[in-house]
């Protein structure tokens, strides 16, 4: 089923592809493939074919062979897969240049990256930034809208820009757990919730583009939060 990254994906008849470094088990956990690619996330197309991000994003076949690569000079910590195979990365710009793509959403200099890619990953579909935002989970929904959630900064007032912006906590010294959604070519922030003095932990979104933040509460302790946009 293709949808967001993770450490840990179904790859059929009850076997699993772990990260770290790759390798698909059975259902009994005895390895069937361990390909040595490691990665901070893993995500899977409708044709069971595998993806692993590090310092680019790698696709594997069915079996753990390399099919493609896309190499990049930073980390990419999620990742997802649209229904027609088409790639989405997120990841912290960290203070090194990141090449956008004209027309892409870009706000700032510094944070969110965003980019989606061709399922060959021969061709960049967009590239953005999404300034003061550290990302922490990834989506897509049917329509092919990006959703990537965070820990940061709310976008700058729309003035005459055509999204949403919508406070729904009270942010703690700014910095808050943000969610925003991004149109299929990439050119339109569609939205942006800030939810609050929370630390964003991981999200998933459905066919309907509804999304799903988890998320803890930013004092030591505290009890995790689902929250439904």
């Amino acid at each position: 089923v293709p949808g967001a990254g993770d450490m840990i994906a179904p790859a059929g008849n009850g076997a699993v592809w772990v990260g770290g470094s790759l390798t698909k088990l059975d259902g009994a956990g005895n390895i069937l493939r361990n390909t040595m690619e490691g990665g901070y996330a893993i995500a899977i197309d409708r044709a069971g074919n595998v993806f692993v991000t590090a310092a680019g994003v790698v696709k594997l076949d069915p079996d753990g062979a390399r099919i493609a690569s896309f190499p990049l000079n930073l980390a990419v910590t999620s990742i997802a897969v649209d229904t027609e195979g088409a790639v989405y990365l997120t990841g912290a710009t960290s203070g090194h240049p990141f090449a956008t793509t004209p027309g892409a959403v870009e706000f700032g200099s510094d944070g969110a990256f965003i980019l989606k890619l061709s399922p060959s990953l021969d061709q960049v579909v967009y590239a953005g930034i999404l300034g003061g935002l550290t990302p922490t989970g990834i989506g897509v929904d049917s329509d092919g809208n990006m959703y990537v959630e965070g820990w940061g900064e709310l976008p700058p007032a729309p003035q005459a820009l055509a999204f949403d912006i919508t406070q729904l906590g009270p942010p703690h010294d700014r910095d808050q757990i943000v969610v925003a959604k991004i149109d299929p070519m990439g050119s339109r922030l569609l939205y942006a919730v800030g939810l609050g003095s929370f630390r964003s932990m991981s999200m998933a979104v459905d066919q309907t583009g509804r999304a799903y933040a988890l998320a803890s509460a930013s004092y030591a302790g505290g009890q995790p939060s689902l929250f439904t946009i």
